[in-house]
């Protein structure tokens, strides 16, 4: 999952200057976004305002005119597009750190990435802040505030908070309180505010690390969000992830702050790439009432308000397929995805889609094609549950039977990308357990059926009729 790799879902452009500071394993995470960005191909200079111990890569101990340094980085970077900049290596193992005006100076003579860790917090989840800290250089792009999930819920003890008294007078709580979501919004407060003095052009992205060790990432990462926007007046930081730094999948929630929309994104996959064996002619282009069948499909799920839809077809469908008129609404996206594998099952059209979706996606609604007799109703009710308890799966019953369309939550993606044949999601739903999946009782029974037969398509024509 290429596309959904933190470096993605941040929205990195390159070259940058990207400040991480705060707890909770910040040097982890900023190893994860170097590797991302030098797989990618692009030059990257990872260094420290402070000190740090030493990430991957080679090792530039310099201090000396600016210029010259930025002749020894350009020299390494021809060998190898990883590099870290320091002074000198401390006693204790760390790197000490550089000016940060010299990395201004680096970040406008070289086309370079900065990877920039602003301050330390002595391996705890918490920090409390000095007046000379962090150091952000002026010009960075992007400000990280980092805090270590594995604190939430624990009492405020010296174990897990750097600095607890002056971490106490910024949040207002006290030792051996209870740590909170209200703890945690009015620490990233705080941390907004520090850096956006420093840094004030900067986007700042709100990062929760340790998602492992989060009982509810869903319903603390809704929670926080609410808090931090209702405590902040002038600007909003663009998002606020919950991380897992030492996962493969490494970004587990990410919620969208700076806009008006529902704060977890969910995007629209529609299955159209079935051979229509049974029909015995491409269905999907059938008609009822001037419309074919995917274009009411299509239409309904627009009409549900969903912005971000990709339809996967076959190879050499998709110049006939017919798109609804709201396609020409600026607002809404209808990517086309022809998956080549098709023939194979399922499995590779709901892997082509999930790789299709926008990075910043938390929730994907798979939709079959074949069913456009489900109303925009029931789309609409998936999302809203959906979006207010960020379900690992969130599915629509009718009579207590589960039916279509469904939707999984990005935390689920890895296991649908194992998938292989003719299995669909619900090799996947058996494994979560009954407690992470929510249910959306629907008063119609077109989520249970779909048109695969002459017969079908017949009922569906009188469907309409009554």
């Amino acid at each position: 999952m290429q596309k959904h790799t933190l470096r993605r879902v941040l929205g990195i452009d390159y070259p940058a200057i990207v400040a991480f500071y705060g707890a909770g394993g910040k040097t982890t995470l900023l190893g994860v976004l170097a590797a991302e960005l030098a797989a990618a191909g692009n030059n990257i200079l990872v260094t420290t305002t402070t000190k740090m111990y030493k990430p991957p890569g080679k090792i530039i101990l310099h201090n000396s005119r600016p210029e010259q340094t930025a002749e020894i980085i350009n020299a390494h970077l021809s060998d190898n597009n990883l590099v870290m900049l320091g002074k000198r290596i401390l006693a204790d193992g760390k790197i000490e750190g550089v000016d940060p005006g010299l990395i201004d100076f680096l970040h406008q003579n070289l086309q370079l990435t900065i990877l920039v860790e602003a301050d330390g917090a002595k391996g705890k989840s918490l920090k409390g802040y000095n007046l000379y800290e962090p150091v952000i250089p002026k010009h960075s792009n992007y400000i990280i505030p980092i805090l270590g999930g594995d604190a939430l819920e624990k009492p405020l003890t010296a174990k897990n908070t750097h600095r607890l008294e002056t971490f106490a007078a910024s949040t207002g709580i006290k030792k051996g309180e209870k740590i909170t979501a209200k703890t945690f919004a009015d620490a990233f407060c705080h941390m907004l505010d520090l850096g956006k003095k420093q840094a004030p052009r900067a986007l700042a992205c709100l990062i929760i690390n340790k998602a492992d060790q989060v009982s509810s990432p869903g319903k603390e990462a809704l929670n926080i969000a609410a808090l931090v926007k209702g405590s902040l007046k002038d600007y909003f930081p663009d998002k606020l992830l919950i991380t897992e730094g030492q996962n493969i999948y490494p970004v587990k929630i990410v919620l969208n702050l700076n806009c008006k929309a529902k704060q977890a994104k969910v995007s629209c996959v529609v299955l159209a790439a079935g051979q229509s064996s049974r029909m015995g002619r491409a269905k999907l282009t059938l008609k009822a009432k001037n419309k074919t069948i995917l274009e009411e499909t299509l239409g309904e799920i627009v009409a549900a308000g969903i912005k971000n839809i990709v339809l996967v077809t076959a190879p050499g469908r998709s110049e006939c397929i017919g798109l609804p008129g709201s396609k020409r609404n600026g607002d809404v996206s209808i990517k086309v995805v022809e998956n080549p594998h098709y023939h194979t099952g399922l499995a590779s059209s709901l892997k082509a889609g999930l790789q299709a979706v926008d990075p910043d996606t938390q929730g994907i609604m798979f939709a079959l094609a074949d069913q456009p007799h489900i109303p925009a109703s029931v789309y609409h009710a998936l999302c809203e549950k959906y979006q207010r308890h960020l379900a690992l799966v969130t599915c629509p019953l009718f009579k207590n039977k589960r039916g279509n369309p469904v939707l999984f939550d990005r935390r689920t993606w890895p296991d649908l990308m194992k998938l292989k044949g003719d299995k669909g999601g619900r090799a996947v739903i058996t494994k979560i357990r009954v407690e992470q999946r929510d249910y959306v009782d629907v008063e119609t029974p077109s989520v249970l059926w779909d048109i695969d037969s002459p017969e079908d398509y017949l009922a569906y024509l009188d469907s309409l009729n009554t």
